[in-house]
């Protein structure tokens, strides 16, 4: 870092919208599309769905980082000025 401040601003574009509200229905999916995925993978899905965990950690631990490194700028929704 060079020591200057830097600071997001809290704007919300119409994608950014939608892509949180995508990502707040997302999880529900997965009770609907189990029992059909469970079915036509043999037995594979909770294999694949802990495989998705482990990728959605590592998401959850990149937002952490970010939100360390910018810690007044809000969340996702804070678009670089």
């Amino acid at each position: 870092m060079t020591g200057t401040r830097v600071e997001l601003s809290g704007r919300l574009l119409l994608t950014s919208v939608a892509a949180f509200g995508h990502s707040c229905m997302a999880p529900s999916l997965v009770m609907v599309i189990f029992g059909v995925i469970s079915a036509a993978g043999g037995g594979a899905a909770p294999t694949a769905f802990l495989v998705v965990t482990g990728a959605m950690f590592l998401t959850a631990l990149s937002y952490a980082k970010v939100a360390r490194h910018f810690p007044v700028s809000g969340s996702a929704q804070a678009v670089e000025a």
